[in-house]
């Protein structure tokens, strides 16, 4: 992993189930969506959203 220190990658979406969201994004769109429960493409619906 050393040879990507420092770089990035725009991607669509970000799959996961830890991420570090700045609180201007987040009063921007909001927080996640709960009716969607975990694992139902909550995650991807932000991504989106943003």
């Amino acid at each position: 992993m050393k040879q990507y220190k420092g770089q990035y990658m725009e991607m669509a979406t970000a799959i996961g189930f830890c991420y570090l969201i700045k609180r201007e994004v987040i009063n921007k769109i909001g927080v996640l969506k709960v009716g969607y429960g975990l694992g139902n493409f909550e995650d991807t619906e932000y991504c989106i959203r943003a």
